[in-house]
């Protein structure tokens, strides 16, 4: 079957070499690829197909699409009860974040709620795995005994589909705020502005930015972002090309407002494109502290050409640059704490931590982040 697989594929690949294709893949190459390559070396590259292509740009590829798209059925662990615990001292469950109309916020529980028992077990006897379990691949109703300001209740809650803003966060402690920020789209940095403000008058001084699994997004949220932090009228990042076109420089706007805050930024092998730049331009502006894993290393930004009906050819048109100029493509950023991801399989935009004790990345935080900013 993998041998079939391999023919077909090559068959596909020959068939979509034909001369014409080849003659657009030189004009899309000469006009839009990032690298300066002349007429020439492109020519020569593509004697050899796709060794040709990818040696002239690693990205290079040409790829099939069209046709429906089919919608699996979503995993048990894409689905979410809408809420956050944590062990408090008494080993009662307290509850540190909850979404709202998700089906914990329906049943009642609030910020600070107490959970005390999960399906009639009190959760003094239930250890750190089976907690877990409950609340991250377990059942999909869970029947808890909670209080409200010493006042107890109980209520059914079922898993639904994840509905989180693109930002949102907790205290961790007394000082240091936990924000986890989804994803780069419109309106984050409102949202990161809103969390931190209120953050801080709660009496923080360290920010713990989440980027884990963080890739792509907006360039002008990107900026918005980083213009939170760093001095006005300094560069932010670059998009780098040989084609003037695709090329363009980002800088901060406004005095910033969080200038103040010690920052650390939890970073994993996903964490890729603009928050690859948002990570190294704090750490460079900010001397932001980086924990976790070392990022992807992937910073090239790809664009699809059409080449017949149904296949396109994808190449690098630009890179994205910090304001240091070093490149990152490959490299990555290496981490000044570094600590292996627990859940690297299972985070997505759609999953978090529900039970933050098993994320031993975030529980690991708090002592290593305080010892960095003491050096």
């Amino acid at each position: 079957m993998k041998k079939f697989r391999i023919i077909v594929f090559l068959f596909f690949f020959v068939g979509c070499y034909s001369l014409k294709n080849e003659n657009k893949i030189a004009k899309i190459l000469e006009k839009h690829s990032c690298f300066p390559l002349t007429s020439a070396q492109i020519r020569k590259a593509l004697k050899h197909r796709q060794k040709g292509l990818r040696k002239l740009d690693k990205n290079a590829e040409i790829v099939k699409f069209g046709g429906q798209v089919k919608i699996s059925n979503v995993k048990r662990e894409k689905l979410t009860f809408g809420v956050v615990v944590k062990r408090g001292e008494n080993k009662e469950l307290i509850v540190k974040k909850v979404f709202n109309h998700s089906s914990a916020y329906k049943a009642g529980l609030r910020k600070n709620s107490r959970i005390l028992a999960i399906n009639g077990k009190p959760v003094n006897d239930l250890g750190d795995d089976e907690v877990s379990l409950f609340f991250e691949k377990g059942p999909s109703k869970l029947y808890i005994l909670f209080t409200n300001n010493g006042r107890e209740q109980d209520a059914e809650i079922k898993k639904d589909f994840g509905m989180f803003p693109a930002v949102w966060g907790f205290m961790i402690s007394n000082e240091t705020a936990y924000v986890r920020i989804v994803k780069l789209m419109p309106n984050a940095a409102r949202f990161l502005e809103k969390e931190l403000a209120t953050f801080i008058k709660s009496g923080a001084k360290n920010a713990l930015l989440d980027l884990r699994n963080v890739y792509g997004g907006s360039f002008g949220e990107t900026a918005k972002i980083l213009d939170l932090f760093v001095p006005e009228k300094k560069l932010l990042f670059q998009a780098k090309s040989d084609k003037k076109g695709y090329c363009a420089n980002f800088y901060s706007e406004n005095p910033p407002k969080f200038q103040n805050l010690s920052i650390a930024i939890l970073t994993d092998k996903k964490t890729s494109l603009n928050a690859e730049i948002l990570a190294q331009t704090l750490k460079e502006y900010m001397r932001a502290t980086v924990i976790g894993e070392k990022t992807a290393g992937n910073v090239s930004l790809t664009r699809l050409f059409k080449l017949t009906a149904n296949t396109a050819l994808r190449i690098t048109v630009a890179r994205l640059v910090p304001p240091s100029g070093k490149d990152l493509s490959d490299i990555g950023i290496s981490p000044d704490i570094f600590q292996k991801d627990s859940l690297p399989a299972e985070r997505s935009i759609f999953y978090y931590p529900a039970y933050l004790d098993s994320d031993v990345v975030l529980k690991s935080v708090p002592c290593a982040f305080l010892q960095e900013c003491r050096k």
